[in-house]
């Protein structure tokens, strides 16, 4: 043979062939050096490979996270902690590692969620590592429906379909995001509102397209941080919006935060609802009074063809005026209420906050949006949001409420927070919610502590011989036999097909026992009345009098449990 032919190196193969691949890649050396940057990562990224080619210091990380620190790549090399706060399901193998990411400055600074592989590269004859190559694909489109698989399960199989008919049929702004920010559920209201499908949202940070002013946007993530920290949520939050189109909306927001069920959060529910339309009414109100002088028809056309109640108080909270909307929403005329305090519409619990909003409004001179209750002329509650801003008018100085409906706004977030918490079925609280709570409890404070382990016996014998429609009656009359004996501070949940647990706070041992009693009586009492399908439960009951974990306390009780239903097991097949 002639002179053999050069063999390429590994790496430089590698970077021969690195822009044919169809996901986004780089490789760096030995040293650290970016020598590979293909043209999907350009896209991805938005940085040309001119520009970070030679670069050294963690470079590659910085157009995915904003700083330069140890990427995936690195724990091939060394082992990072910072890598693990960073991914999430990491696998490390030998010449390999693999994890999911959230990286919030790709795609223009929008976000997205990332599956990452990196691969050492060895070089052929010698197989010492001469490089390393780290590939990327955007998942966020499979997050999303990776947690919308987890609110479902949230909610049980059985509720999936309505929870998804309230959210995409509601005529409120309803997204959902993960905690690093990512929307992983836009609906229907809020893509029309927005102008952004929720193909173009789904993975990104919403807050960057419809807040697109830097120092507005930090503004209200500093302002929802605080509410969030303060109180756990966020109510009646106004922002002023910028939709695709460019026209501002103003929204109201109420943000909740929902346990993982691991004591950390799936994200946060965020409930917009559109309030320009009444914000242009208070304007056009305001318009009208300063014309009425010279024109007062004209005024009081628009006070009475108004959308929405309008109501004219004065600093003593006294009804001077209203339109004739309020007939429809209420029930009362207008002649009943001018000159009547606001106390006979607003609920006794509320009017100190009604008055708040009155007094703030007054001497501040500001506009504040909040919700109340009213109760109409048959003493029905009815949910009201009440925008409120100074009028200055020919008789003085007075408060401008504009009052609109919001009970059905209202019914749609109290179902979507019911169905996260509950078991649809039996209407006890559900797994997600029995897990936080064993995390939250603070045994200085609820101790001694109680929990109560039950399960349902012989129950696949009674699907697989009477039907699962006869198996779901015999749970959910297990639940209702054993929720009786507690109090309303009491946890009472099911927590799998056939498991119910209850956590009993400031409860010994003796009264814990003297519950179970109670459910065994009531078991007993049930099968009295129907004996065709006897029911029979396995309890157990664990207590502690001393600081304790309560996921162990429940281990106890889970014990406890399957050592009663050992010694008292029935053959349902027998009925």
């Amino acid at each position: 043979m002639g002179a053999e032919m050069k063999i390429p190196s590994a790496l430089e193969f590698l970077l021969k062939s690195i822009d044919s691949f169809p996901d986004p890649a780089f490789v760096v050396n030995c040293s650290g050096e970016v020598i590979g940057w293909n043209s999907a990562i350009e896209e991805l990224s938005h940085v040309k490979r001119t520009d970070i080619l030679g670069t050294r210091g963690y470079s590659y990380a910085e157009p995915f996270f904003g700083d330069r620190s140890p990427d995936l790549v690195d724990l091939l090399f060394n082992d990072f902690d910072e890598i693990y706060r960073k991914y999430v399901n990491v696998n490390v193998e030998k010449g390999m590692a693999s994890g999911e990411t959230y990286a919030s400055q790709v795609r223009g600074g929008r976000g997205a969620w990332l599956w990452a592989k990196a691969t050492l590269v060895y070089e052929p004859g010698t197989g010492e590592p001469v490089g390393a190559l780290q590939c990327f694909r955007d998942i966020s489109h499979h997050k999303s429906l990776e947690t919308k698989l987890r609110m479902a399960e949230a909610i049980s199989k059985d509720t999936a379909d309505f929870f998804d008919n309230v959210v995409q049929g509601a005529n409120v702004w309803i997204s959902f995001t993960d905690s690093h920010g990512a929307v992983l559920l836009w609906n229907d209201f809020a893509e029309r509102l927005s102008g952004y499908s929720a193909g173009e949202v789904i993975g990104q940070n919403s807050l960057k397209l419809i807040y697109p002013d830097e120092a507005y946007r930090k503004q209200v993530e500093e302002n929802i941080s605080r509410a969030l920290e303060m109180e756990g949520m966020v109510r009646n939050f106004s922002t002023t919006v910028t939709p695709k189109n460019g026209k501002e909306r103003i929204l109201s927001w109420n943000i909740t935060p929902l346990p993982d069920g691991t004591g950390g959060e799936l994200g946060q529910l965020e409930v917009g609802v559109d309030l320009t339309e009444l914000h242009e009414a208070h304007e056009k109100v305001n318009q009208a009074l300063e014309a009425a002088r010279e024109n007062e028809f004209r005024f009081r056309t628009i006070f009475e063809t108004a959308a929405d109640l309008i109501m004219i108080v004065d600093a003593s909270g006294v009804i001077k005026s209203c339109n004739k909307r309020i007939t429809s929403l209420l029930g009362f005329s207008a002649e009943e209420l001018e000159g009547e305090s606001l106390d006979k519409l607003v609920y006794p619990d509320d009017v100190p906050g009604t008055y708040r909003l009155l007094e703030y409004t007054y001497r501040l001179g500001s506009r504040y949006n909040e919700e109340y209750r009213f109760l109409n002329a048959k003493k029905e509650l009815v949910d009201v949001e009440i925008s409120a801003a100074v009028l200055e008018g020919k008789d003085g100085r007075n408060v401008l409420m504009l009052i609109r409906d919001v009970t059905e706004r209202k019914k749609a977030q109290e179902q979507l927070k019911y169905l996260t918490l509950h078991d649809p079925m039996t209407g006890l609280y559900n797994r997600r919610y029995f897990e936080e709570e064993l995390r939250r409890l603070n045994f200085r404070r609820h101790g001694p502590i109680s929990i109560i382990s039950c399960d349902v016996d012989g129950l696949k014998q009674i699907n697989d011989r009477f039907g699962h429609r006869k198996g779901d009656e015999i749970i959910k009359a297990a639940a209702s036999v054993i929720k009786k004996p507690f109090r309303s501070c009491d946890v009472v949940a099911r927590i799998g097909g056939d498991e119910f647990a209850v956590i009993l706070p400031l409860t010994n041992a003796e009264v814990a026992e003297k519950a179970r009693n109670r459910i065994l009586d009531a078991v007993d009492a049930y099968n009295a009345k129907q004996p065709e399908i006897p029911l029979s439960i396995s309890v157990g009951v664990a207590t502690s009098e001393s600081e304790v974990s309560l996921e162990k306390l429940f281990h106890e009780s889970d014990n406890a449990m399957y050592e009663h239903k050992a010694r008292h097991r029935i053959n349902v097949r027998s009925v």
